[in-house]
This record gives C-alpha cells, structure tokens and sequence, in this order.
C-alpha cells in the first residue's frame, strides 16, 4: 500500500511543477498560494468530516502550527516566486534537492540509521539533480528564481522531519488536515487581492489551479503523510528523486519545454541512486535484516 501511495505522490506532485509554471502567469504567487490551498482545505473538510477525525490536543498546536506555515505556507510561496523565472524542469530538480536535506535532518534530530549503500544511492541521485540544476542556471551561480526554489526546498525538508513525531500520535488524515489548515491560514493575509482577480481571469488558469488545490495539494499531500506513517523520513525522501524525470515529461508535453540531452543524463543518474538504494534495501529484506 506505501508503494501505491508513494507513485500517486510521484505523478501529482510531478503534475505540479507544470501547472504551477501554468497558473503563474494569470496569479500573483500569494494569490496562487491562497486559492489553491483554500481549494485544498475545502476537499480535506469535506473528506474529514465523513472520517470523523480527532481533535489535536492543545499541546499539538503550536506543532501543527509550525509545520503547516513552514511546509505549506514558505514552501510554496517560494516555490511559486521561484517558477516566475525558472522552467517546470529546472524548479523541480532543484525542489528536490528535499531528501538530502531530509535525510541530513531525519539523522540528526530523528536520530534515523543512514547506511552506507543507502548514502550512496542518494548521492547519485543527488549528483544528477545539481547536474541537471546548474546546467539549467548556465552554471554554479544560480538565478533568483532558483534561490526562492532552493528555500522552498529546504521548507519541504523542514516539513516532513517536523511532521513526523505528530503521525505517532495522529492519524496520516489528522496530521495532513491540521498542517495543511494552518498554512492555508497563514497565507491569507498576503493573498487577498485573489477574491478581486478570480473574475477576470481565463477559465483554463483557475482549473489548473483548482486541479493543484485537489491532488498535487489535498491527495499528494494525504499520500506522503501515510508514507511517513509507514517508513524513516529519510527513506520515504528518496523516492522523490523520481518526481523531476516525470516533471520533465510533463513539460515537454505540456508547455513543450525540450529537455536537453544534460537534462536526460541527469535524470538518468537520479534514478540510478534510487534503484541501487532500493536494490540493496531489498537484498537485505530477503537476508532477513533489520532495517
């Protein structure tokens, strides 16, 4: 079941990176932020209520606070601001710069066993991400765009360690509604000007984004959160390595962004990490090690 939830997350939060390149040209990045995130809560609120969810304790809020304006809040802000000068290709690879950042901080505040086959595959992978990253940025000094795109990365990273104590306590529906209410709420005071231009803007602009607020945001997001559920931060994270080949995919076909043959080089190398890590996760399953 993790696997089937993990490529949902792969294709949704794939799909995103495009249409966000999409909506940002009719939205302010505050004002994409907002509506798709209200879309977002709205589909979450309807769904909580036949699941009847918890309560969070008054202890958890501040928690669930946090989390919710650093993963959802800055994350995408800056992931929007980033994509106003950046391709689909280029944001998603640097975005998922997350799993090493993930994994550094799932070892020393989760106190999460980095082995060394492990290491390996997620440096590969993370080789072919700055690969594909500078040769977007025609070099190692990177555009504006891929700084806000690098904090968002790091927001992400943020998200899914501080996250993770919460799904001991929590349900994944539970922890994924309060986080992702809490940034919606958060996001509110820098968006208002979205109630005034939803009118004048083309219908195609305000699907996609409601395309983004119902599955990159509401059911990607629900998805990860039962993966973490099930398995480290650091391990979950590494999947994602595989979002930008799909991303680039996307935008090929979508916004007829040509990825260039470094770009293909670099996805390659980013699915081999993956693979070589999951191989050896394997062999040790069948040796009949504790993971």
């Amino acid at each position: 079941m993790a696997k089937f939830h993990i490529v949902l997350v792969i294709i949704f939060w794939a799909s995103a990176f495009v249409g966000i390149r999409h909506a940002v040209v009719e939205y302010h990045p505050f004002e994409l932020a907002l509506f798709r995130y209200i879309v977002a809560s709205i589909t979450l609120l309807i769904v909580a209520f036949f699941k009847q969810i918890r309560l969070p304790e008054i202890k958890d809020l501040f928690r669930f606070s946090v989390t919710g304006i650093i993963g959802i809040s800055v994350y995408n802000i800056a992931l929007n601001y980033g994509e106003l000068t950046t391709t689909a290709g280029e944001a998603c690879f640097i975005v998922n710069m997350a799993p090493l950042f993930t994994t550094l901080m799932g070892f020393y505040f989760l106190k999460e066993r980095i082995r060394l086959n492990f290491a390996i595959g997620l440096l590969i992978s993370f080789s072919g991400v700055s690969l594909i990253a500078i040769s977007f940025s025609n070099g190692i000094a990177f555009k504006t765009g891929s700084l806000y795109i690098l904090i968002a990365a790091m927001a992400q990273a943020l998200y899914f360690i501080l996250q993770k104590p919460l799904l001991n306590r929590y349900t994944p529906m539970e922890v994924t509604c309060y986080c992702l209410w809490s940034g919606t709420i958060a996001i509110f005071p820098f968006g208002l000007s979205l109630f005034e231009k939803i009118p004048s803007v083309s219908p195609e602009y305000t699907l996609t984004v409601i395309y983004l607020g119902i599955f990159p945001a509401a059911m990607a997001y629900l998805c990860w959160s039962t993966v973490l559920s099930n398995m480290d931060a650091s391990k979950a994270s590494l999947f994602l390595y595989t979002v930008p080949v799909i991303a680039i995919l996307i935008g090929w076909i979508g916004l007829n962004e040509l990825p260039s043959p470094v770009s293909i080089l670099g996805g390659a190398i980013a699915i081999t990490g993956v693979i070589y890590a999951n191989m050896k996760e394997s062999d040790r399953l069948k040796k009949g090690e504790v993971i």
